[in-house]
């Protein structure tokens, strides 16, 4: 364990020192700067980077990386400096130049007319108002548009609906108890959305198709370090390629689905399923714009009967309808996980074989019992993922054998034969697991660890609950003094960057209200809460090495040893909350480290970004609907959108690309003039005496000059404005990098006219 490591993460930029035996009272040390630092530091971009520059000078240490790919894509490994690595990893969109990019609108004032209608939610009404409005101050220029009233806006978008799937409506007709129960499915068959993403040549040079190990190199010590960062850097990928024929590519799906409520009152509700590819950067794979996530599936939701509610087998036909549907959305891609399918890239003309599976299942621990046919919480082994049985749920850094398409589906069948004890033994359901039909997609194994449901809507909230009941029993006139010490501590909180977080909070604000001395029973949960603390931080890196995960397991067993100090010593006391701390939440983060091994980091899964879409969708349900069939009216609009999203970045790379070409002429022009300015400064250097041979231009100690010979020189030459001023803070900069205090804080170097340039 690193006694000294800095972590920068989404939530907390902080200098942790992770000795869990000492004083909690010791809080972490934090140095942010000042507000005016903060000012000065965002006026000085150019500073900063000068700074950096200076580091690399200094710093002994620059790594070199080496990316190792798959056998099967016949490439040598590649070693990069930390530059050319970096470069390589920064995603940018290619800028290729489309004509007309708003095709098939007639004109871009026609699109741009109807994207204003489409995001500012209009209602019929004020279409209406809106295009008579239009029509009276166009006046002469009512050509700008064709689009002149509801009619033609409606044909308009009629015609650019071939630019994305559109959705399919079905029935499904399923028995139960010998009566036909209906539901209407709506999707968009996930082969046809993925040819719609693969045909894309401004998306095609992005996608990965082969899996990769990188390894950060040390020379001195003749070690490296495996990177895990975007999918294909993870076990997974590489395992599922090499059970592929020769030259076969892997195509992975993330799924994820999840019910919410469309309305505030929560009488409405929706069932989205939404899907990404896994193949894709993580910048458009998790980004807002075309080839991030997309609405393949709208599910139905089975309303409860009074006359089986509560029933086993009403609750397994719940399941049965869930997978019937799924079945439906991914029936056009499972034949090709067996076969391949071949496929041109639109960007090389470069013919590939693919094969579709299931990389991730990304959803909150009760979808997961969904989408695994597990019986959830109170079964014998209630993780979606192993086979741990329900008294053992603390027992983090045990292991346990996982569930695996082939023991489960076993176990199933053998169910079938004899009873359903064989399945409760496993905390399966009697439904067969339609993940099961696609090769390669093992449903347990693509079920991910999920920071948002896990530990932020999860577990810090039972722990949050616990802590406020230990307030609640403080005794007397102190219980109202540390409810104000929390109040105004939250309150007063310094307003540092990434610190917003109640989480990173509460510790800070407690530690001093319940003591060791005064309530040891609190102070081991505020052990707990921090080993959680720092084990978010962990979870929330977007690049893990090989030593950032053993550092994680080590926390896993702090927080397991802390945790189960704190339930000895308060399991037979009275909570209003939390009964139990033998929860599956407090479980699945045993698997948090694998899924980042075999998957890459959390990012790659994590619900956030699917919950963030759910926003649109409520939006089109208060806006865009009249309440009734719902569903038809929320998916043409997000179809619409969809539409919108990709016509307008096409539109934007346009206008990037006559941009560049505009910036490429003027550095051509400024190369020119500086090759111009070179001969002048040539010229001026000859003018000098014989004895002026200046060391900055000729790497020679040789007859130097003043400083202010120097500047008169080159008088003319920007860069050599303000030279003596600028060369004592850059002196001082450096210096104090190689050795710190060298200059004095407050205080720079200072070079005088007659000093010797040299």
């Amino acid at each position: 364990m690193l006694d000294h490591y800095i972590l920068f993460s989404d939530t907390l930029s902080v200098d942790l020192h992770l000795d869990s035996q000492r004083d909690l009272s010791s809080s972490p040390s934090f140095e942010p700067g000042s507000s005016e630092d903060e000012a000065e530091n965002s006026s000085s971009d150019a500073t900063i980077d000068d700074e950096n520059a200076i580091l690399d000078l200094v710093n002994p240490f620059n790594p070199k990386f080496c990316i190792e790919y798959h056998p099967s894509a016949i490439l040598d490994p590649r070693i990069l400096t930390r530059e050319e690595y970096f470069q390589m990893t920064a995603m940018e969109m290619t800028v290729s130049f489309i004509d007309k990019p708003w095709h098939p609108f007639a004109s871009e004032n026609d699109f741009e007319l109807a994207e204003l209608i489409l995001r500012t939610g209009m209602n019929r009404q004020e279409r209406d108002s809106f295009f008579k409005v239009l029509k009276t101050q166009a006046g002469d220029h009512q050509s700008a548009y064709t689009i002149n009233n509801e009619s033609d806006l409606n044909d308009a978008w009629s015609q650019a609906e071939h630019l994305l799937v559109t959705f399919k409506k079905e029935k499904l007709s399923l028995e139960y108890k010998e009566e036909i129960q209906e539901y209407m499915l709506h999707f968009r068959p996930l082969w046809d959305w993925t040819l719609n993403l693969l045909s894309d040549p401004t998306l095609s040079p992005f996608f990965v198709w082969d899996a990769v190990k990188i390894f950060q190199l040390d020379e001195k010590t003749n070690t490296r370090m495996r990177i895990f960062d975007e999918p294909w850097t993870g076990d997974l990928l590489w395992k599922v390629q090499s059970s592929l024929p020769p030259g076969g590519k892997p195509l992975a799906y993330i799924l994820y689905a999840d019910k919410t409520h469309l309305s505030s009152f929560g009488t409405a509700k929706g069932y989205p399923v939404m899907a990404r590819i896994a193949n894709l950067p993580d910048a458009i794979r998790n980004g807002k714009g075309w080839g991030g996530g997309t609405v393949v599936g709208w599910l139905p939701i089975v309303e409860e009967d009074p006359k089986h509610k509560g029933k086993p087998s009403w609750i397994n036909f719940k399941r049965v309808v869930w997978h019937e549907s799924f079945r439906k959305i991914m029936e056009s891609v499972v034949e090709y996980s067996y076969t391949g399918y071949a496929f041109t890239l639109p960007h090389s003309g470069k013919t590939i074989v693919i094969y579709p599976f299931i990389f991730v299942l990304s959803a909150d621990y009760e979808e997961h019992c969904m989408m695994t046919l597990i019986r959830g919480v109170h079964s014998a082994c209630p993780c979606p993922v192993c086979l741990v049985p329900d008294k053992n749920l603390m027992d983090i850094t045990e292991v346990y054998p996982l569930r695996t398409t082939e023991n489960m589906q076993k176990c199933y069948h053998q169910a079938q034969e004899v009873e359903d004890d064989i399945l409760k033994s496993s905390g399966l359901r009697n439904v067969k697991n339609v993940f099961w039909s696609m090769d390669r997609s093992d449903p347990y194994r693509a079920v991910s660890w999920d920071r948002l449901h896990a530990y932020h809507l999860g577990l810090f909230k039972h722990l949050l609950l616990r802590l406020l009941e230990h307030v609640e029993r403080i005794p007397g006139p102190d219980k109202r003094k540390a409810k104000v010490i929390i109040d105004e501590f939250i309150a007063n909180f310094p307003r540092w960057q990434n610190l917003i977080h109640f989480t990173n909070q509460i510790l800070f604000a407690a530690h001093s209200v319940l003591t060791k001395a005064k309530n040891p029973n609190a102070y081991l949960l505020l052990k707990v809460i921090r080993s959680y603390i720092e084990l978010d931080m962990y979870t929330s890196m977007d690049v893990h090495t090989e030593k950032s995960i053993d550092e994680g397991r080590q926390l896993l067993g702090v927080f397991e040893a802390n945790l189960k100090a704190y339930s000895q010593a308060t399991d037979h006391m009275v909570w209003k909350n939390v009964t139990s701390w033998s929860i599956p939440k407090v479980h699945t983060q045993r698997h948090l480290f694998d899924d980042i091994i075999a998957k890459g980091a959390t990012k790659n899964y994590n619900t956030k970004v699917n919950e963030c879409m759910h926003g649109p969708l409520k939006e089109a349900y208060q806006t865009r609907t009249n309440f009734k069939n719902v569903a038809d009216q929320i998916l043409m609009t997000d179809h619409k959108y969809g539409i919108a999203m990709k016509l307008r970045q096409r539109m934007d790379r346009n206008k990037k690309h006559q941009k560049e070409a505009m910036a490429s002429v003027e550095q051509e022009t400024k190369v020119s003039s500086k090759a111009k300015h070179h001969n002048r400064q040539m010229q001026n250097i000859q003018s000098l005496n014989s004895k002026a041979s200046l060391h900055s231009l000729r790497f020679t100690p040789r007859d130097p000059r003043t400083l202010e010979e120097l500047e008169a020189a080159f008088h003319s030459d920007p860069a050599y404005e303000r030279f003596r001023i600028r060369l004592g803070l850059f002196m001082t900069t450096f210096l104090n990098m190689i050795q710190e205090g060298t200059v004095a804080a407050g205080k720079y170097i200072q070079y005088q006219p007659n000093d010797i340039e040299q």
